[in-house]
């Protein structure tokens, strides 16, 4: 969501920011991509260990990042992309670091029906912009 939160922030007439950074997104979002995040986004599961959220994270992720990523690195990408919520001194468990709430986006079937298009919002951008993608 970084990325599309972004977009729509250099976008704007008086851009509060200087500068964009777009990692693995631009202004088309194949209607493929969105479905396969509709499959688990908003959804907020607790996992006993680290190594639970490592293999979620490969399983969600591993056709976009490949096999280039080695267990370091996926173990790094779930390290930040988590918190220890201890809350139940008891029991505490690990989070995904994100809003849940995201799923709101996806509830209606329109969505993730067709391809988002951001060109409009992409073209308007007026600041220096940064677009890096990866191929497997």
């Amino acid at each position: 969501m970084g990325g599309l939160i972004g977009m729509m922030l250099a976008s704007s007439k008086n851009a509060p920011i200087a500068a964009l950074v777009l990692n693995d997104i631009g202004p088309l979002v194949p209607k493929e991509a969105l479905q396969r995040i509709a499959t688990y986004v908003g959804k907020d599961p607790r996992f006993e260990s680290l190594k639970q959220v490592t293999e979620v994270l490969k399983t969600n992720y591993a056709k976009e990042f490949g096999p280039t990523m080695t267990d370091a690195l996926w173990e790094r990408l779930a390290e930040a992309s988590s918190f220890l919520d201890d809350s139940d001194p008891d029991k505490p468990v690990y989070r995904l670091a994100y809003d849940p709430e995201i799923k709101q986006a996806f509830s209606d079937p329109k969505v993730v029906a067709k391809d988002l298009d951001l060109f409009f919002m992409f073209d308007a951008i007026r600041i220096p912009t940064l677009v890096l993608h990866g191929a497997n």
